[in-house]
């Protein structure tokens, strides 16, 4: 029997270990390296005083097995049968003055709901439905990448999304800022612009709503750290090797070819083909070859106006108070506050009490927030003394905390603080470049980066992960997996093999 071809894995998140899977049943012999103490990557979770936190999904799209992802979700064991689903009904609920609005999924409830509360802006809010549903035509090319198709199928994969590729040519080059002047009230432009923020184009808002519409974003019991954990032990089943605390810091190149890794520990592990699944902004700077570092990403980062990173707060609270009626997220204004370049104007809460994982043995539930930012407030709380780093971590919360608190009616006792994950946070265990939690803004200047996820000058190397399609997130992050699966398997075996079972 012939020798397997070895592929090294660098990065253990969920593109990473599901790249792993996809290339182990094509016969690799794979190993992951990752920095961390537990794979997962972003897609993480954490206790503190006894409480489970949720660090990453609020809700994963392709959960409907209607939709392109889920028989690749499925696949991986993010939704394993038999396992409990708790569907995302809405994107929030937005309290204004005295009302609480609902941007509901289900459109025709979404278009009474807007239109009863705001009748002035009857005719906007029917054009908003009408480009949620021509968004409902969207597709993902999970089974093969876009420049392997040939005519035949690109022709089968986008004919049936032309109603969505108009109202994308619309609606990509307008701004959320623009999009909201096109209503009357100044509170339903409110709404919208803590819905979505100001700087990403109305495409991303129409993008979200449709998943919401078409029932096609949940959330598996657990969370985060159970779907880390399902991904791992799947990859682990097929025989694949995981080294934790193994961070990369190098690779050595002969030609064309990739033909080690070297380790933080001294060690050098060679390989006959290279993945890397890690960081794009660290790989380009500390893995890719010289020839390669002044590449897309490197071009880009370097405007902050066009390619704004996602960079955020997570802020996390377990509480006393019967939260079981208030909605799952529910998104409130608060007094503005500046944080060292964190500018609190409202509070996004997340509850997750609906899922009896996130309550402690005394029956407390947790509370999320996860606040936007931006480079501003990386930098800032980046050039901060540990000393001032960890009081103003402590002054955040309990000022969040407050607000919470007010916002329920109870006493501030009430809202127990339990950690803020900052950006340094993101950045110290998952090399996030700048600590951001998902890839660039899709903002109206940058509608269209799409990475093929090769390298120019390197045969045998190629990349996975969020950073190759904005804005990023776990649906990006499985399918450019499966598709360097694919690159991967054809270069070394001329072909691939596909076991997820289909719709």
């Amino acid at each position: 029997m012939a020798c397997k071809s070895k592929l090294i894995i660098v990065g253990g998140g969920i593109s990473g270990l599901a790249a792993g899977i996809y290339c182990l049943e094509n016969g690799f012999d794979v190993e992951i390296y990752e920095k961390a103490a537990v794979a997962g990557g972003e897609c993480m979770g954490w206790t503190r005083k006894g409480t489970l936190i949720d660090g990453c999904a609020h809700w994963i799209i392709g959960s409907n097995p209607k939709s392109d992802l889920y028989p690749s979700w499925r696949h991986i064991g993010v939704f394993p049968a038999g396992h409990t689903i708790y569907p995302t009904t809405a994107l929030s609920a937005f309290d204004v003055g005295d009302r609480r609005i609902t941007l509901y999924g289900d459109l025709n409830r979404l278009e009474k709901e807007l239109s009863s509360a705001f009748p002035e802006d009857k005719k906007p809010i029917h054009q908003l439905i009408k480009a949620i549903r021509s968004y409902q035509k969207v597709r993902i090319p999970i089974d093969k990448p876009l420049d392997k198709m040939n005519l035949f199928e690109l022709t089968k994969f986008g004919l049936p999304m032309l109603p969505m590729v108009f109202a994308y040519l619309k609606y990509s080059k307008v701004s959320m800022d623009e999009y909201a002047q096109r209503f009357s009230s100044p509170e339903l432009r409110d709404i919208l612009l803590r819905a979505m923020r100001n700087n990403y184009n109305a495409h991303a808002f129409f993008y979200v709503m449709q998943a919401l519409s078409k029932e096609d974003a949940a959330v598996p019991e657990g969370g985060s750290l159970a779907i880390a954990k399902r991904v791992t032990d799947k990859y682990l089943s097929l025989g694949g090797k995981l080294y934790l605390n193994a961070e990369v810091v190098g690779v050595d190149y002969e030609k064309r070819q990739a033909k080690s890794i070297r380790l933080k520990n001294g060690k050098i592990i060679p390989c006959d083909y290279l993945l890397l699944a890690c960081d794009v902004n660290f790989a380009a700077e500390h893995l890719f070859p010289e020839q390669e570092k002044n590449n897309y990403f490197a071009k880009r980062k370097h405007d902050p106006i066009t390619y704004p990173g996602q960079i955020g707060f997570t802020l996390s609270y377990r509480t006393k108070a019967d939260v079981s009626d208030l909605p799952k997220q529910l998104d409130f204004a608060c007094e503005k506050k500046d944080f060292v370049g964190l500018n609190l104007w409202h509070i996004p809460l997340r509850n997750h009490s609906f899922d009896p994982t996130f309550h402690d043995k005394d029956g407390n539930s947790l509370l999320t927030v996860l606040i936007p930012a931006n480079e501003d407030a990386y930098e800032g709380w980046k050039a901060l003394s540990r000393e001032e780093y960890v009081s103003l971590k402590g002054a955040l919360l309990d000022y969040v905390g407050k607000a919470i608190a007010d916002k329920l009616g109870v006493d501030a006792s009430m809202i127990e603080p339990l950690d803020c994950a900052t950006p340094i946070t993101y950045e110290r265990y998952c090399n996030a470049y700048k600590g951001s939690y998902m890839s660039f803004l899709s903002t109206k200047k940058n509608p269209h980066l799409m990475v093929k996820g090769t390298l120019r000058t390197i045969d045998n190397t190629f990349l996975t992960g969020q950073w190759l399609m904005l804005p990023g997130g776990m649906p990006i992050a499985l399918f450019t997996a499966k598709n360097a699966a694919y690159r991967l398997s054809k270069k070394a075996f001329g072909r691939f093999l596909d076991l997820d079972e289909k719709n």
